[in-house]
């Protein structure tokens, strides 16, 4: 046989081949197709009867394993005819609480000894007994404990009528000692008068120095020496000593020749921008 790196295709073979490649292909496609239909051969394992699907065996694996089912139902108690669940838990303590209650002939027993509860009624702290209720029911209306039996005043006893003293309190100064020699507006004025009788009129003198002794209604001036503003200091005999007069110091304070208005052209440089 010749070597086939040798020959070359002509048409005829050309077409053969062609009509080789589309039989191989068609029966590449058919052994798909069928293979999409089977399933890879596991051992052990085969067909099922009915589908299995995945919510089933999603549905299986939640399912408790055997130990944990064994965990679970030995945290129950067997069901009883009869009985059921109790939605609060009773304990052993309130099941001996329970019977150490009294039954229903004690009960009544003890019942015999009480009596009803009455509304606007409640326990005495202290036995209200017949006696006591009968020396209330003896005690006459208004009656008082501890009445005070002398009134006082500055030592001496008051009389006493129906049950009430009537202490005669003064209202007026003259129904009082004056035992600090208080003076009235009377004498006041007398003395006022008496001072400011004999001045009939006021006297301005200047002098150096002031003297000894001064008059009554003469202002004694004496030039003052410092630079307060003040020409005199004022002075007046009062009460056998010499008694300075008021007097205002302006020192600090302008004068109105230190008042000197701004300008129209000070106040547009003042604002200028």
């Amino acid at each position: 046989m010749s070597n086939l790196n040798e020959k070359f295709m002509n048409d005829i073979g050309l077409q053969y081949f062609w009509g080789r490649i589309r039989a191989m292909h068609a029966d590449k496609s058919a052994t798909e197709t069928a293979l999409a239909n089977k399933v890879d051969k596991i051992t052990d394992m085969g067909l099922s009867e009915t589908s299995f699907t995945a919510s089933e065996k999603t549905k299986l694996q939640d399912l408790p394993t055997a130990s944990s089912l064994a965990t679970s139902l030995s945290n129950k108690v067997d069901k009883v005819n009869g009985m059921g669940l109790s939605q609060n838990s009773y304990t052993t303590t309130e099941k001996n609480k329970l019977a150490g209650l009294p039954d229903a002939v004690t009960y009544a027993a003890d019942l015999d000894a009480k009596v009803d509860k009455i509304s606007g009624y409640g326990l005495s702290q202290n036995n209200y007994t017949s006696t006591e209720k009968t020396k209330l029911a003896g005690i006459v209306t208004g009656a008082q404990v501890n009445v005070i039996e002398v009134v006082r005043r500055n030592g001496t006893a008051l009389p006493i009528s129906s049950k009430a003293v009537d202490i005669t309190v003064p209202t007026q100064t003259s129904q009082l000692t004056n035992n600090s020699t208080w003076q009235t507006k009377a004498q006041i004025d007398a003395l006022i008068a008496a001072a400011i009788g004999t001045i009939t009129s006021f006297e301005f003198r200047k002098v150096d120095t002031l003297p000894a002794t001064g008059e009554a209604g003469v202002v004694y001036l004496v030039l003052e020496d410092s630079s307060t503003g003040d020409v005199y200091n004022e002075y007046a005999w009062v009460d056998n000593q010499w008694e300075k007069l008021g007097s205002m110091n302006l020192e600090g304070y302008w004068n109105d020749e230190n008042l000197v208005p701004i300008t129209t052209a000070e106040i547009d440089a003042l604002t200028a921008v």
